[in-house]
């Protein structure tokens, strides 16, 4: 009787090794797909994340093409001047006057009206282009009139080169 319990003992010890056994492995096949699982999350998550990166990429060359080097040594007066300076070499043919240039907590301006005399609309065109697109500082268009008499297009475009105050 004593080997019998002895050989309870002992097929019970085993059942309690391997139930013990069988309970771990089972936690960890748990653990591993659960890591598996977070693998292909990541992994899935790496091609958005590099979409991401390339599109902040672009964004960040894009607003470094945009924003002139000097903005930060520049004066914003400076800035205004020096725009003016390009837009009379641009439209050397037209009458460029401007105004006293406005200073207040905001923004400064300076008030400009151009006068031309062209053959055909395209220059007058490809002129509000050009101011349409400058940037640092933007030009804002507050009025253009357009007159033609037999051989020639007139027009005036009046409006403000505008920057803010840097603070």
């Amino acid at each position: 009787m004593k080997r019998l319990f002895i050989c309870y003992a002992i097929s019970g010890l085993l059942f309690v090794i391997i139930l013990s056994g069988a309970v771990a492995l089972n936690g960890y096949k748990t653990s591993v797909l659960d890591t598996l699982n977070k693998l292909h999350t990541v992994r899935a998550n790496l091609a958005i994340m590099e979409g991401a990166i390339n599109d902040m990429d672009i964004t960040i060359s894009e607003a470094e093409r945009a924003i002139p080097h000097d903005l930060k040594i520049k004066t914003p007066e400076r800035l205004i001047f020096t725009a003016l300076d390009k837009l009379k070499a641009r439209m050397y043919l037209a009458e460029i006057r401007v105004s006293p240039i406005v200073i207040n907590e905001v923004k400064v301006s300076l008030p400009v009206v151009i006068r031309a005399e062209m053959k055909n609309y395209t220059a007058l065109v490809n002129n509000v282009g050009y101011l349409e697109a400058l940037r640092f500082p933007f030009f804002s268009i507050d009025d253009i009139s357009i007159s033609r008499n037999e051989e020639l297009i007139s027009h005036e475009i009046r409006g403000r080169l505008v920057t803010k105050v840097r603070r």
